[in-house]
């Protein structure tokens, strides 16, 4: 009778797990987000668009009793005494500090959620079976964070330009308001980091 030494015998179960590659975490992230990104950028759009739609109108006003007042004093953080042209209406209504409230709060939101509601469904389990560094989930996590910053800022800067299309000379200085979505751009990067610290203590709901 021929017998088979256990050294021919085919290994089963010795294969150790592939590697996570790319950024998969990511992308997983994003697809789960994506609502919240698509009306963050919908609002985005939509209070650009809002601002070119009603400058027309405001910019027959007097804005200087308006925006000089107690309430939008405490708004905009610090007190402006003179208001004019189509940059200065949109700093207003659009860069003030509602900005980051609704689209930090967004931003926020999702990042928050990503922790905690991997972890009650049992998809962290799976995440982590696979050779990867808990560092790595974070990073990845804050990762999506920021793509959606990105995101959001840009199609802001694309109502912004769309909605200069509705008046004449609206005089913008781009490189400005570069300087100024990037520092909008810091502020919800905040959000998003706070989003992840939050998720590390708190359940979903």
């Amino acid at each position: 009778m021929a017998t088979t030494s256990a050294s021919t015998l085919p290994k089963q179960g010795t294969t150790a797990p592939k590697r996570m590659r790319g950024l998969a975490l990511t992308t997983n992230f994003l697809k789960n987000g994506q609502m919240l990104i698509a009306t963050g950028c919908f609002y985005a759009l939509l209070l650009s668009l809002l601002v070119g739609v009603i400058y027309p109108s405001m910019s027959k006003l007097n804005m200087d009793a308006y925006v000089s007042s107690g309430v939008m004093t405490g708004i905009l953080g610090s007190q402006i005494k003179h208001l004019s042209g189509f940059l200065g209406f949109t700093a207003l209504e659009l860069y003030s500090s509602i900005y980051g409230l609704i689209f930090g709060g967004i931003l926020a939101y999702m990042t928050a959620a990503i922790i905690p509601a991997t972890i009650e469904t049992g998809a962290l389990d799976l995440a982590l079976s696979r050779p990867i560094k808990r560092w790595r989930y974070y990073l990845e996590a804050g990762l999506a964070g920021l793509l959606g910053t990105i995101i959001i800022s840009l199609v802001t800067v694309l109502g912004i330009w769309l909605a200069s299309l509705m008046n004449t000379n609206p005089d913008i200085d781009w490189q400005w308001l570069w300087i100024t979505q990037g520092a909008q751009s810091a502020l919800l990067l905040l959000a998003v980091g706070l989003g992840l610290l939050c998720g590390s203590f708190i359940n979903a709901s």
